[in-house]
């Protein structure tokens, strides 16, 4: 995309930028396979249905994805003998002196995946009711249909975050859904120590904040909000803040915050709530059951206020789909490094930048 930003600044035209495409026919794992050619990397390329042998089955890139993610997390590293730990560290041609706690550090700053992974299985274990529900999500979470997209699209350079919106967007691309949350005691400190930083730095009077908390209140007629968030506007000005700054400094002093959850189609919704099942969690008022079911027309736009209890029902579950998503998300990542690498995707991008430079 450089490259082309390039060509544009010069020619002007973009209808005389071309792509640079290598290869114009689109096939399975195609990004991976672009690169495996043209780095003749032959283990990606095995991995991708490049090469392969003959009489056996063609690899399935996204499955080995998921798969080597469902596998760690079945590792349980924390609780392997101070031996076993050693001789997988000599597998991986890792140091083995050490205490216990040291060993398995060592592993986890090693293989990144393995801690990630186990991360993921010990918060399930946290609000699922046994061990076979635990096991269920598992199978759901770490399988091919979710595995496919933030595989696919790392291929093509996607940044770390991009990988999330697979998991919690609409159909798998798009925004994720929104629950408007109370900040919890933790978070409100937070804000604070950022509101004070700023309001430092740029001189800020706190009189600002009470002009901000009338604005937020809902009894504030539409005509008075128009007009305090005016003089909000006004102040931003004469401090010369940028509008992500502005759009910070009103986040600092809302009582509540918004919380990314699991949209329509998004991969994650689709894994674990498709099924009607015991993933749901039990229906309000019964908490015996924790799960993760919010309706997002009735739950999130309700036509009748929802009673406080209800609320605090839902708001648990909103923060436990946001939570598991953003481990969810870091095994992805380590899991398709793991796999892949990092190395062929790098290396194809300073060999394109090379090319484009020195032409």
């Amino acid at each position: 995309m450089a490259r082309k930003i390039y060509e544009y600044e010069i020619k002007k035209d973009w209808g005389e930028i071309y792509s640079g495409q290598p290869v114009h026919l689109d096939a399975t794992c195609n990004g991976y396979q672009h690169a495996s050619t043209i780095l003749r990397n032959h283990d990606l390329a095995r991995l991708v249905n490049v090469v392969g042998d003959k009489g056996k089955r063609p690899q399935d890139l996204y499955q080995v994805v998921a798969a080597a993610a469902m596998d760690k997390t079945d590792d349980e590293t924390k609780n392997k003998t101070v031996t076993e730990l050693k001789s997988m560290l000599r597998q991986n041609g890792l140091p083995i002196g050490g205490n216990k706690s040291e060993l398995v550090e060592r592993l986890y700053d090693a293989i990144p995946l393995m801690r990630s992974a186990e991360v993921v299985r010990a918060e399930l274990e946290n609000y699922l009711g046994n061990a076979n529900q635990v096991d269920i999500a598992i199978k759901r979470i770490f399988d091919r249909s979710v595995a496919k997209k933030p595989t696919m699209i790392s291929a093509y350079g996607a940044e770390k975050a991009g990988l999330r919106k697979c998991l919690h967007g609409r159909g798998q691309e798009g925004k994720p859904a929104y629950w408007t949350s109370d900040k919890t005691p933790r978070e409100e400190k937070e804000d604070e120590k950022k509101l004070k930083n700023m309001e430092q730095k740029h001189k800020i009077s706190q009189k600002y904040h009470d002009i901000c908390r009338r604005m937020y209140d809902s009894s504030t007629t539409s005509d008075e909000k128009w007009r305090l968030n005016a003089q909000l506007k006004q102040m931003a000005k004469n401090k010369n803040l940028s509008q992500t700054q502005f759009k910070n400094y009103k986040k600092y002093l809302k009582e509540t915050k918004p919380i990314e959850i699991w949209n329509e189609e998004s991969s994650l919704r689709n894994a674990i709530l498709e099924k009607d099942d015991e993933l749901h969690g039990s229906k309000f008022p019964s908490i015996k059951k924790k799960g993760f079911f919010i309706d997002l027309k009735n739950h999130i736009r309700p036509k009748k206020p929802l009673s406080p209890q209800f609320v605090k029902f839902l708001d648990e579950r909103a923060r436990r789909q946001n939570k598991l998503t953003k481990l969810v998300h870091e095994a992805y990542y380590d899991a398709i490094e793991e796999v892949v690498g990092t190395m062929a995707v790098d290396e194809l991008a300073d060999v394109v930048c090379t090319g484009w430079r020195s032409a």
